[in-house]
């Protein structure tokens, strides 16, 4: 019951009972015996409130979860979250989900948390749609999956091209290689989508670069 209960109030908030989530939560609440039966229990018998959990996430996290929307019906500018279990960008196709505290979670419109939510709660969508202006010069967290041939000097050309090239801040690398084959993925930052398509264009051009696509965080 516990369990589901979290997994109910982590989609509500935009987030998904990671492994990385669960860790944290363990640690947040005191549970040290390293059995997430215990959380559970826990948060199933009322022993642990989970409510203000988005907070307390979205500091360990460290990434900014709030964007400027407007308000398709009533046409205000507001400031909703961002849900982290598909990290929208700007200018990308979204839609608002209200929660059961009023919170209204902002999805991409192909988020799989998002089409469960639509699917059980249809009267809970807000039409959304970013406000461009107030979002200006705002930075992103996206995740790029790279696959290629390895030669001497490709990690040089695709960190030149991401930080020299394109002016893009790089969060983590982790590309490895194996019998001439070399793939992984970068986290790094962006202003919004078409910066985001711009670099994955430049990247696939790199000699050896077989393929370069936008992975979930």
């Amino acid at each position: 019951i516990g369990k589901k209960m979290l997994e109910k109030h982590l989609e509500n908030i935009g987030h998904r009972l990671t492994d990385k989530t669960l860790n944290f939560l363990m640690e947040e609440y005191d549970v040290f015996d390293c059995k997430p039966e215990e959380l559970y229990f826990k948060v199933g018998c009322g022993a642990i409130i989970i409510e203000g959990l988005e907070n307390k996430l979205r500091k360990y996290y460290g990434i900014n979860r709030e964007a400027y929307f407007v308000d398709s019906k009533t046409n205000e500018k507001q400031k909703y979250v961002l849900a982290s279990c598909c990290t929208p960008i700007l200018g990308e196709s979204v839609v608002g989900f209200k929660g059961v505290d009023g919170t209204i979670t902002v999805h991409t419109r192909t988020c799989s948390s998002a089409n469960n939510l639509a699917a059980k709660f249809g009267d809970k969508i807000v039409t959304v749609k970013w406000d461009m202006d107030l979002n200006s010069g705002s930075q992103y967290l996206a995740r790029i999956s790279l696959k290629g041939t390895d030669r001497i000097g490709m990690m040089n050309d695709i960190t030149r091209v991401t930080s020299q090239v394109m002016n893009i801040n790089i969060r983590r690398i982790n590309l490895g290689a194996e019998d001439g084959i070399f793939d992984g993925f970068i986290d790094l930052y962006v202003n919004d989508m078409q910066n985001l398509e711009n670099l994955i264009k430049k990247l696939q051009k790199i000699n050896g670069v077989e393929s370069v696509s936008r992975k979930d965080l």
